[in-house]
């Protein structure tokens, strides 16, 4: 490792994060989190919020310096060792890409990191403790580089790291033959090794074996034990005292989640415990004889006993596969800790390392622990400052024009940005877009297969800031806009767009003719518009639904074929406390429960059948319009309102909020520093002893 890598790991990990404390509550309009530029984390792993049945909840307690898939992984007297991996494109190797790095960082504290000596590339290679020493063994070297034809080897490689010397020796013999893509583990005083393939020339050899080294003679040698597997990117644990194989690939190709069980006295195997999720490249980890795993779905699975199933108790925030999982708190009085770090998902590699408390109720079970909200600050890299449009894709979130000013009503032509970014939540990396063909916030974004369309809004014409009847496409792929069809005189800002069988529709809003020249150029329409999907080009144009109130900055989603509508504000910023539901496909518009509290500019976020609405402006306690702290929680089936236990953490006046990886995420607006809160908030349980709250109508 040169000294230029071990400069930039240190510079990414001590000035990339910062833990922060979430306080209990905030005042309307406090500013959040430490005066810095950075991407900050918000340590909430505290007392269990009363009221509150679920958890345990993942929380990210530090990043890794430079995120890599394949690697090794152990946690040793404290200290957690991470050797190796590879950080380029996924199965186009190269050894520019393939990672050296060998540090340790302390397991409660993730920014106390320390570079280790090593020369050695390697992938797919496993680490374990043995004692005070930690053995790596076998993995994979790229020996082409970036210009070359692929080239890969497997190896037979055991050695061994020395903490106390700082050095790497020999000690334990080589495996028998070259492996990668292995497990092992050690148990008993014996250390195995499952599974896994050879890569050289020719075609892989697969290891259809265990390997066992007695660590008390190493001279012996190792001992073979014939496996039914042919298996690699496998979970193995050892529970009640036999050896549980499951998941991975097989050597045809094939994923599945089936478990074997490898008697450790006998040697004799038996079928074990199918494991329910994403099979494929599965992190495992045995804690006081419970089992801990997951993978690309994101769900951590337990199983308490080889003759019980899994279950699943929690979800990592970010879902990933080739991760590691590591424990903590072994020691009596600490509490017991389980670690996801590293990997690759869906938005690339994720740099966080996520954490979970396991202690446990008095049944087994996992007991409920922190806090169901978890808070994040990025630092925003472009020139808006409010009522950008923003979209979330997978893992990306767009973010397009929006006013450069933190003003409520500053519409000068300058003020209105063209800027369009994309923030990657897994790997926290922002990339700009192309610009807006033409400035404008408040814009309405549909996502159409592999482009995004971008309706109406508000900006400037002609020296004034009006409603724009323009549409533009976004092609993802080539960063270009193109125009789409005029919309026309139906154009609207500050509505709600969205698509469902084959057609789209447009909610709410108002259409301004021109600021500056009277209220009466602004109007704000109670018609749906509709378009056709399956016609390229086909105009939008009103539909044969109305909504029963005119409503601009409402909050507005989509469930199961229905439109909900909350809130928002008519002519004369009349504040709308009542809400409607739109049924698609009975054709028909109804009113349903409102929640407590009225408000403008909210959001509205689908997720397991709920609709939680969160931020905007509302009247509290009779006073103004003040920033609204509270999050409300509808359940259809009930047509109820209940209220989540935690409140936001900071001014909600202007957000956007999404369902992201089973949770809510809650975007804000930029400080004049660019800062950006992003906010999680945990599912609230079905059985949630919050309270129900009785619902105003609109009128009261």
């Amino acid at each position: 490792m040169t000294a230029l890598d071990r400069l930039g790991i240190l510079l990414t990990l001590f000035l990339g994060t910062r833990a922060v404390l979430l306080p209990e509550s905030r005042e309307p309009g406090q500013a959040h989190g430490p005066d810095s530029a950075g991407a900050h984390l918000a340590s909430v792993q505290a007392a269990s919020s009363p009221g509150w049945s679920g958890g345990p909840w993942a929380v990210e307690v530090g990043r890794l310096p430079r995120p890599v898939t394949s690697f090794g992984a152990v946690c040793s007297d404290g200290w957690v060792y991470v050797l190796g991996g590879y950080f380029g494109t996924p199965h186009s190797y190269c050894y520019e890409h393939q990672s050296r790095d060998f540090y340790r960082f302390r397991v409660d504290d993730p920014s106390h990191l320390e570079l280790l000596p090593n020369e050695a590339r390697l992938q797919g290679s496993t680490l374990v403790a043995v004692d005070d020493r930690i053995v790596r063994l076998g993995g994979m070297e790229v020996l082409n580089s970036i210009e070359e034809p692929q080239a890969l080897r497997s190896i037979a490689e055991v050695r061994t790291y020395l903490p106390e010397k700082e050095e790497w020796t020999q000690d334990l013999p080589d495996l028998p033959e070259a492996r990668s893509s292995h497990e092992a583990l050690v148990h008993a005083g014996k250390l195995y090794v499952i599974g896994g393939w050879g890569l050289g020339d020719g075609e892989p050899r697969w290891h259809e074996d265990v390997l066992i080294l007695d660590l008390a003679h190493p001279s012996r040698g190792w001992e073979r034990v014939a496996a039914p597997l042919r298996k690699r990117a496998l979970g193995a644990v050892v529970v009640e005292g036999s050896l549980l194989v499951f998941g991975g690939i097989h050597g045809d190709g094939a994923i599945d989640g089936g478990a074997l069980l490898m008697d450790l006295s006998s040697r004799e195997w038996s079928r074990g415990s199918e494991y329910p999720g994403d099979a494929f490249a599965v992190a495992a980890l045995a804690v006081d004889g419970v089992v801990y795993a997951s993978g690309r779905d994101g769900t951590v699975y337990r199983l308490a006993s080889k003759a019980g199933g899994f279950e699943p108790i929690a979800r990592w925030r970010h879902p990933r596969l080739f991760h590691r999982l590591i424990a903590s708190g072994m020691h009596p009085g600490e509490p017991r800790m389980l670690l996801a770090m590293g990997g690759i998902g869906s938005g690339g590699r994720p740099a966080a390392i996520e954490s979970l408390t396991l202690d446990e109720t008095g049944d087994g079970h996992p007991a409920p622990a922190g806090r169901p909200v978890h808070v994040q600050e990025i630092h925003f890299p472009g020139d808006a400052r409010n009522r950008q449009a923003a979209l979330l894709i997978d893992q990306e979130l767009y973010f397009l024009g929006g006013n450069k000013t933190l003003g409520q009503h500053d519409f000068t032509p300058s003020s209105f940005s063209q800027q369009c970014w994309k923030l990657n939540l897994a790997t926290q990396k922002w990339s700009r877009l192309a610009d807006l063909p033409a400035s404008a916030q408040s814009l309405a974004l549909l996502a159409t297969g592999n482009r995004l369309e971008c309706l109406g809004g508000f900006g400037p014409v002609d020296g004034r800031a009006v409603t724009l009847r323009s549409s533009h496409f976004y092609a993802q792929d080539r960063d270009r806009w193109s125009p789409g069809p005029e919309v026309g005189e139906v154009a609207r800002s500050q509505g709600f767009v969205c698509s469902s069988r084959g057609r789209a529709w447009w909610v709410g809003g108002q259409h301004t003719a021109g600021v500056g020249t009277g209220g009466a150029d602004t109007d704000y329409p109670t018609s749906i518009l509709v378009r056709d999907e399956s016609v390229s080009g086909s105009p939008w144009e009103p539909s044969s639904l109305e909504l029963r109130q005119s409503r601009c900055a409402l909050a507005c989603a989509l469930l199961d074929d229905r439109i909900f509508a909350v809130g928002g504000m008519g002519p004369d910023f009349e504040l709308r406390s009542g809400a409607e539901v739109v049924d698609l496909v009975a054709g028909t518009v109804s009113s349903i429960a409102a929640p407590r509290i009225p408000r403008i500019g909210a959001k509205l976020v689908p997720l397991a059948g709920r609709l939680y609405l969160v931020g905007g402006m509302g009247r509290v306690g009779g006073a103004g319009l003040v920033p609204v702290l509270d999050v409300e929680v509808y359940d259809p089936a009930q047509d109820e309102w209940r209220t989540y236990p935690e409140r936001l953490p900071f001014d909600p006046r202007h957000i956007q909020a999404f369902a992201w990886n089973g949770r809510v995420l809650v975007v804000g607006t930029p400080d004049r520093s660019g800062r950006i809160p992003l906010v999680t908030l945990e599912p609230m349980p079905l059985d949630s002893g919050a309270a129900t709250i009785s619902t105003p109508q609109p009128g009261e």
